[in-house]
């Protein structure tokens, strides 16, 4: 494994985040964490944190795969106004098991500090101005001789090793959070934070193993009938024909249509809309399926990808009785083993086989 998790926060909206991350925290009034239209980096979608007191929280977190010592994280970030006085308010965390290990915090002059749990491990000289998005990169190293470094638009701001940033009894972490978090805010009043193409991945494997840069997640959307349409279509409203229309909303309708499969092997693929550059260095195509079962006993998904008439399954899925973001990441092309190509991810479909 390298790659973890990702998101560009364009495929869903706020009633829907618990089906992507594990869980939304508000904690404080008023305060909201929610999905911002038009306010990611190149008009797409954010998640907007929103406070407007020191003990205020707004963060999403995901339970990770694992628990493990050393993840490297991803994420473009902007605030419309700091904190004031000496004030410090984490913006970025990751946890063992729920109980915070180290964060990243933002101050007055706009300086980024490392912290266990607020206990200083390091702060910049950098400094970053309100109303502008940066994207940060964090490798995170948990135990009483780790690492916290920090990168900011490809450049190091934070360099620190040797320092302990295990917090718990573990020196691991298997959970991350991005949002205003912990500390203090001070008398800024109301404060926005927007996140957008977030990554997180681990050191293993020959790709994706290391910072990957100032990366943009681009969301592409069901718009025309794949090879395969073996899954029955099930519209209350009696609006849709085709198996391609139940599965192209942004947000998700949940039960008002839907694909429904009850037989192993069953296969539905659809076509989608084209990347909007013509050549870029791919890190990943990730495929979000968004699904549940509808019956008891236990019920499998995968990913079928279909690529110049050839048909690659992804990884078993276990499904359960709520709906869920189920992800399949490809770091390379299933046809050719090698960096994926704007023009094969133009041309190829994507959808979903019942295995169980």
């Amino acid at each position: 494994m390298a790659w973890e998790y990702g998101d560009s926060f364009d495929h869903f909206a706020t009633a829907d985040i618990t089906e992507k991350w594990t869980q939304l925290f508000e904690s404080g009034a008023p305060v909201s964490g929610i999905i911002s239209s038009a306010n990611g980096r190149f008009g797409t979608s954010s998640f907007r944190s929103s406070i407007d007191s020191d003990a205020d929280q707004a963060v999403i977190y995901k339970t990770l795969s694992s628990s493990i010592a050393t993840r490297l994280y991803g994420f473009a970030f902007k605030t419309d106004k700091l904190p004031t006085g000496t004030n410090a308010k984490a913006f970025f965390e990751v946890r063992d098991a729920g109980t915070t290990q180290c964060d990243l915090r933002l101050l007055a002059d706009g300086t980024l500090r490392a912290t266990r749990n607020g206990t200083t491990l390091g702060t910049s000289t950098f400094s970053i101005s309100t109303g502008i998005y940066y994207y940060f990169e964090v490798k995170v190293t948990i135990g009483s001789s780790g690492v916290f470094q920090v990168k900011v638009d490809n450049t190091t701001r934070l360099d620190l090793s040797g320092v302990n940033t295990q917090n718990t009894g573990a020196a691991t972490h298997n959970q991350v959070g991005i949002g205003w978090g912990l500390g203090n805010l001070g008398s800024s009043g109301v404060i926005l934070a927007d996140y957008d193409d977030f990554y997180c991945i681990d050191t293993t494997g020959a790709d994706n193993n290391d910072y990957l840069g100032d990366i943009h997640a681009e969301a592409l959307f069901p718009n025309g009938a794949g090879n395969y349409s073996q899954w029955t279509l099930v519209d209350a409203a009696l609006t849709n024909t085709l198996n391609y229309q139940s599965a192209d909303e942004t947000p998700p309708n949940d039960d008002s249509d839907y694909n429904g499969g009850g037989s192993a092997g069953l296969k539905d693929t659809y076509t989608f809309g084209n990347l909007t550059v013509t050549a870029a260095s791919i890190k990943v195509v990730v495929i979000n399926m968004n699904a549940r079962k509808d019956d008891s006993g236990s019920r499998s998904i995968a990913s079928l990808t279909r690529i110049a008439s050839v048909d690659y399954l992804g990884s078993t899925i276990n499904t359960d009785g709520t709906y869920k973001f189920l992800q399949q990441a490809y770091a390379t092309s299933p046809a050719t083993g090698v960096a994926w190509t704007v023009s094969e991810i133009n041309g190829l479909e994507e959808g979903v086989q019942v295995i169980a």
